[in-house]
């Protein structure tokens, strides 16, 4: 018998006041916002996150 794998994935909304940091929202299903959480990596934050789950694809076979 197999068991079942399980990874929770979950995102964190932040703000920044005055140098303070403070948790806005705990999200059990996060998003990534184009033009936002993308602007440094650009492209290569979604390849990055595809060949993760393709990899998990993989090791699972």
């Amino acid at each position: 018998m197999r068991r079942a794998k399980t990874s929770v994935k979950t995102g964190v909304d932040m703000k920044e006041v005055d140098g303070k940091f403070y948790i806005i929202e705990i999200n059990d299903n996060p998003n990534i916002d184009a033009g936002v959480e993308d602007v440094i990596l650009k492209d290569k934050l979604y390849t990055t996150i595809i060949d993760v789950f393709l990899n998990r694809i993989k090791a699972d076979r």
